[in-house]
This record gives structure tokens, C-alpha cells and sequence, in this order.
């Protein structure tokens, strides 16, 4: 992250985890993205390959998960799965109900907030109130919808970070804030949202 400080011998560590361990690089994609293509192809093949992260998003992928600071053991993670308030008083969450979350709340931690541009605020106490009582893809996916119509009613533009001026709606941020939250099963994963509502035959 920008705000940590480069370790000097980052190179020689790299280099010293390819050669003890035959490491692989993620060229082109992140490293969170090839883990999770591991645990999906587990999950497709019915195959027990274990995706070991700390990373919190990884709790909306399908298939074995093992976190070594909050697990004793791997976890299996499928379908819709669950949210709740832990011991801390903090959402937490797994299965498709953790993307739906991480779509609608946003993530401090990887910059993204789906509510900003609309300057409505909206924390993950909200977040749980409109996902939780959920017993299906179909109900959550309406939330949702209704969630981002609320936020931008009407065409809007802003200026993206590269100071460009960009048009959107209610449709666009969905996408945008999809793309941002979800992990990739697959190396050139892709999902449009229309296509999501289009196969649930929810207008969106």
C-alpha cells in the first residue's frame, strides 16, 4: 500500500520464495485473484485445494478457505452463506451474502465506497439490515438494485482519478463497484451485471 514502506529486500525474498517453494507469479492479475482460481477449481472439480489467506475477501469464495489467524482448520464456503455481527460488534460474513456485502458496503481498506459519489451515508450496519433477513440470490439482487436507484435516481457525471469526466447511472456504479469487490474464478473471469439480472429475469 502506498502508505507502507518498501522492504529493502523485497527482490532477494521474492526470489528465494520461487526458488524453495517453485512459487508462482501473478503476471496480469492479482495475487488474491489466483488464490481464489484455486479454491473455485477445488470447488468445481470437487477437489480439496485449500486457498490460505488472510485477506477477507476470500470469505465470498467458493470453496476451501483456511485463514491461520482466525481458523483452526480449512473451511468449506458454498452458496448463498450468511452475515452476522461478531464479538467485536463487526459484520461479518461468507459465501455469495460477503460479495453482496462488499458490493453494497465497499471496502476501506481497498478504497472503494459504492455510497460516495451520491453523498448518502450508508456503513455496513445498513449494509446488514438490508442483506441479512435474505433468503435468496433473487431477494438480495433486488436490495441491491433498489440500494443504488436510490443513491443515483438520475444520470450524473464525475471526474475519475485520472481527471477524466465520466457519465453514469445507477446501472454503471453497480458494475463499477462489482468489478471492485469481486474476486475472479478464472484468470479472464468477467461479469456483467445486466447479465446477472437478465438470468434471474429481474428487471434491472
Amino acid at each position: 500500500r502506498k502508505d507502507s514502506l518498501k522492504p529493502e529486500l523485497l527482490g532477494e525474498a521474492r526470489d528465494y520464495l520461487r526458488r524453495k517453494y517453485n512459487a508462482e507469479f501473478a503476471n496480469g492479475w492479482e495475487t488474491d485473484d489466483v488464490l481464489s482460481s484455486y479454491a473455485y477449481e477445488g470447488y468445481k472439480n470437487k477437489k480439496k485445494i485449500v486457498q490460505a489467506t488472510v485477506d477477507k475477501d476470500a470469505m465470498q469464495c467458493q470453496g476451501w478457505l483456511f485463514n491461520w489467524n482466525k481458523m483452526e482448520s480449512p473451511e468449506y464456503i458454498s452458496g448463498l452463506g450468511e452475515l452476522q455481527i461478531n464479538s467485536k460488534g463487526k459484520v461479518v460474513g461468507n459465501g455469495r451474502k460477503w460479495l453482496y456485502f462488499q458490493w453494497c458496503n465497499g471496502d476501506p481498506s481497498d478504497g472503494y465506497k459504492p455510497s460516495l459519489l451520491s453523498g448518502n451515508q450508508f456503513g455496513e450496519k445498513g449494509c446488514l439490515k438490508l442483506l441479512e433477513n435474505c433468503k435468496t440470490d433473487e431477494d438480495c439482487l433486488v436490495g441491491i438494485r433498489d440500494l443504488y436507484k436510490s443513491w443515483y435516481p438520475e444520470e450524473f457525471e464525475y471526474k475519475a482519478w485520472n481527471e477524466q469526466t465520466v457519465k453514469s447511472d445507477y446501472k454503471h456504479q453497480m458494475q463499477m463497484y462489482l468489478d471492485c469487490a469481486r474476486m475472479r474464478r478464472w484468470r479472464d473471469d468477467v461479469v456483467v451485471v445486466e447479465d446477472i439480472y437478465d438470468k434471474m429475469g429481474i428487471p434491472l
